[in-house]
Parts: C-alpha cells; sequence; structure tokens
C-alpha cells in the first residue's frame, strides 16, 4: 500500500523589512487508506458541526456535490487545495483532519456559528474571517513563547 505524504509550507516575513523570518515544513505520512478514512469522517463532523451542506460545501469548493459525498464516504480523496480551503472554512488547521479521536474533532468546532441560506461568497467571506483569526491566535502563541 503506498502511503499518503502531504506537505504544508509556511512562509513569514518581516513587516518592515521583507526578509523571510520563518519557514515552517510538516510531513505526514500515514497509510492511504487510513488517511482517507479519517479526513472523510473528521470533514463530515466539521460540516455538520458548522450547520453546511453538502452542497454549500460542494459549491464551496467547486466540485460537483457527488464528489463532496465521495470525500466524505472515503470512496474519492480529497485533493490538498480543497482540504485547505475547508480548513480555512472551519476555522481550523489541516491537521485536525487527520485526527484520529472524533471527540477531540467535534471539540475544535466549539468556535462554529450557525447561518441559514449562505451563498458561496458569504461562505468564502467566513473562510477569509477564520483565517485571519486563526493567523492571529497563532501569531500570538508565538509571541507569548
Amino acid at each position: 500500500m503506498k502511503d499518503d505524504i502531504r506537505f504544508k509550507n509556511s512562509v513569514e516575513r518581516h513587516n518592515k523589512c521583507g526578509k523571510i523570518c520563518n519557514i515552517e515544513r510538516f510531513l505526514l505520512i500515514l497509510p492511504r487508506k487510513t488517511s482517507k478514512l479519517m479526513v472523510g469522517r473528521n470533514i463530515k463532523i466539521l460540516r455538520e458541526a458548522n450547520g453546511f451542506t453538502q452542497e454549500q460545501m460542494s459549491q464551496f469548493l467547486g466540485v460537483q456535490r457527488s464528489a463532496y459525498a465521495n470525500y466524505e464516504a472515503c470512496k474519492r480523496e480529497m485533493p490538498i487545495d480543497a482540504m485547505e480551503k475547508a480548513a480555512d472554512l472551519f476555522g481550523c488547521d489541516l491537521s485536525l483532519f487527520y485526527e484520529e479521536d472524533p471527540t477531540k474533532v467535534k471539540s475544535a468546532s466549539v468556535y462554529a456559528f450557525l447561518v441559514e441560506n449562505l451563498s458561496v461568497n458569504d461562505m468564502q467571506e467566513i473562510a477569509h474571517f477564520k483565517k485571519v483569526v486563526k493567523n492571529y491566535l497563532e501569531i500570538s502563541k508565538m509571541l507569548e513563547e
């Protein structure tokens, strides 16, 4: 069985001089079947906790509803760019999709807020806002260390 290898790069630039101050690389290697099962289960948990339908998620990600349903059903692997977009919408780190403990995934959605009849544009704005908040919290955490 081929392993599933995922990379995420983060480059931060200093505000005044523009020099690169920090480069982080994450490497996650899991058996492909295991990772697909965790991702499918966890995106479903997060989607439901945030009150989104499969149709809304598929429109937001720019895929057919059947493709999105296959991600949740673990029949199709979710592309990394779609995972990053979904993580922004849910306001979580990409690593949460690979969390083995469903209770940790459920507890991470404590910041979810439910709104009905959202358009794709509304969802994009929510994703942008949550990404800003997530980045702010990460920077605050780094400054405390």
